[in-house]
């Protein structure tokens, strides 16, 4: 498999179009035009930039890994939203992920009491302490 077709395979694997991987790399979209065509390979430093907006190694992106980890659905989609995300959405969504993963058990989300995104750290810590308090 050629260069250009594991980039297409690996952008639709991610659920990219090329005008998201241009914005995630910051590369050119007339550059990354001739990557996905076929007519020119990128630099070493264009193809780090590449890779790390794939969540690939580079190895994987020239094709010398064969240990390629399958995402399920929802790690898929979860992360095709994050990568679609500003700044402040991606912080809010690891807080919040971070929250739900450590501190409160399952029983915490059955529609009574949640962490929104848009929480400050002490708001949600709030949210936690009265969990436990009320020993629900």
């Amino acid at each position: 498999m050629q260069f250009h077709e594991r980039l297409s395979k690996l952008m639709k694997e991610r659920g990219l179009t090329q005008a998201q991987l241009c914005k995630l790399s910051g590369i050119a979209t007339s550059a990354m035009s001739h990557y996905v065509r076929g007519e020119t390979e990128p630099s070493f430093t264009k193809a780090i930039l590449i890779a790390n907006a794939l969540g690939c190694s580079v190895d994987e992106l020239a094709g010398r890994s064969t240990n390629v980890e399958v995402l399920n659905t929802y790690e898929k989609e979860l992360l095709t939203c994050f990568r679609g995300m500003a700044d402040f959405g991606r912080n809010s969504l690891l807080k919040t992920a971070r929250v739900m993963r450590d501190e409160m058990p399952r029983e915490a989300f059955s529609g009574r009491m949640y962490i929104s995104a848009d929480m400050t750290d002490d708001e949600a810590d709030a949210v936690y302490r009265m969990y436990h308090e009320n020993g629900s």
